[in-house]
């Protein structure tokens, strides 16, 4: 991953507090519906069923444009990236004990040309685990902002901490080039 710099003011007062103490929407991370119709997605997805990844007991708890718990924040993105291109975003927190295998985010393998940005929210702690390809990041501090190698590179993140980790992912593209119909995630309210 590409290091582009330290925008720790762009996280707004109170944000990180906010996600931290409410839920927004606690997502399943095994979303079978998000890998069919593509071959790639297929695939992958057996694989992870294979290794015993089917599991229905694997939250995240996911925060974008449309949950209630931040609605007071104007969430922009923390980078130029011109007139001529869109962006989407989400926070993500990992409770204690959450584990999102080794995996690529469909979208990136269907959207062409997009650029995706991995952001620190919280200084590194020893248990908060993002690995990507054959290396763990760490001693990252809030606000770091990171651009992957290629939009669909080889992931996974755990928390195996005692204390919540929040990061903010954010995907750029050209608005011509958006041909992605977004399955509705699973999200289980009565889960933390």
């Amino acid at each position: 991953m590409k290091y582009i710099g330290n925008y720790a003011d762009w996280v707004q007062p109170g944000l990180l507090e906010k996600i931290i103490n409410t839920k927004g929407k606690p997502t399943l991370l095994n979303q079978p519906k998000t890998w069919v119709g593509h071959p790639e997605h297929e695939a992958w997805y057996k694989s992870f069923c294979e290794a015993g990844y089917d599991k229905r007991s694997f939250y995240s708890n996911m925060y974008d444009e449309d949950t209630d718990d931040i609605k007071e924040f104007n969430i922009t993105c923390p980078i130029d990236i011109g007139e001529d291109h869109k962006w989407f975003w989400w926070f993500i927190k990992f409770k204690p004990g959450s584990v999102a295998c080794m995996h690529y985010d469909p979208h990136t393998k269907i959207i062409p040309n997009i650029k995706r940005y991995w952001f620190a929210m919280q200084d590194y702690h020893p248990g908060h685990l993002f690995v990507h390809s054959s290396t763990m990041m760490k001693g990252y501090k809030v606000g770091d902002l990171y651009e992957f190698d290629h939009a669909d590179l080889y992931h996974g993140a755990t928390n195996i901490s005692m204390i919540d980790r929040v990061t903010f992912q954010f995907t750029v593209y050209k608005d011509e080039d958006y041909n992605y119909d977004k399955k509705d995630p699973y999200t289980d309210l009565n889960q933390k």
